[in-house]
């Protein structure tokens, strides 16, 4: 039996507990929320923010180990570059987005509750738009990687095309929350959310097709291998 690579499998595990963080607390923050709120919530919910943020620096941390496997996979003597960006996006990804989840944990850490209304407003949306400019780093993964495995032919030719629909709706529903201050288009809006779980499903299911690949005695080292040669 072929030994499977088990940081294919950290794709979907790291996508499913940085999720876990982001929405064990409740529903994000939005644009509209009064201060009152976002203290309320920092006071009631301040150990569960805390937690979710060990569990996003456990799932990030899985997530980047992921990206090291897909580096191998995507990498060949024509696509280096394509590899080499789909590293730094992921990269970037995390990092914004532990950046951001930071932002209200340290608020939560520091007891929101004896702090001033402009800190935790302005700290909570920093937090937001640290979050935000993360999925451009998700989807420079996503394109770069669809890019490659559509030009080597080692993913089918319609989950290329799902995963280039999803980065098309996860970076143009990253723009009305600059714009709108409330409704549906806000930080923490139904559109803001919605827009990135297409992208993030996608990688999760790019992961389970590695596992899958590995398992069938296709292992994504021989992949990268044989795509170089080729």
């Amino acid at each position: 039996m072929r030994r499977i690579d088990p940081g294919a499998a950290l794709g979907a595990l790291g996508v499913g507990l940085l999720f876990t963080a982001l929405f064990l607390p409740g529903p994000p923050p939005k644009s509209d929320d009064t201060t009152a709120h976002l203290v309320q919530v920092l006071v009631d919910e301040r150990t569960t923010l805390l937690v979710g943020t060990w569990i996003a620096g456990v799932g990030g941390a899985m997530f980047l180990w992921f990206i090291g496997t897909l580096h191998t996979f995507l990498q060949s003597g024509d696509d280096g570059r394509e590899a080499t960006a789909a590293t730094a996006g992921g990269i970037a990804a995390v990092a914004l987005l532990w950046c951001g989840l930071s932002m209200t944990s340290a608020l939560a850490l520091g007891k929101a509750d004896a702090g001033n209304a402009v800190l935790v407003r302005a700290a909570t949306d920093l937090g937001n738009i640290l979050i935000e400019l993360s999925k451009f780093g998700l989807a420079v993964l996503v394109v770069a990687a669809c890019v490659v495995t559509r030009r080597a032919r080692t993913l089918p030719r319609r989950a290329t095309d799902l995963g280039l629909v999803a980065t098309v709706l996860l970076v143009a529903a990253a723009l009305p929350p600059f714009l709108a201050d409330h409704g549906f288009w806000q930080f923490g809006g139904p559109a803001e959310v919605g827009g990135g779980v297409p992208a993030a499903m996608w990688v999760m299911w790019l992961s389970v097709h590695l596992v899958m690949r590995g398992r069938d005695g296709d292992s994504t080292l021989e992949a990268g291998v044989q795509a170089r040669a080729t």
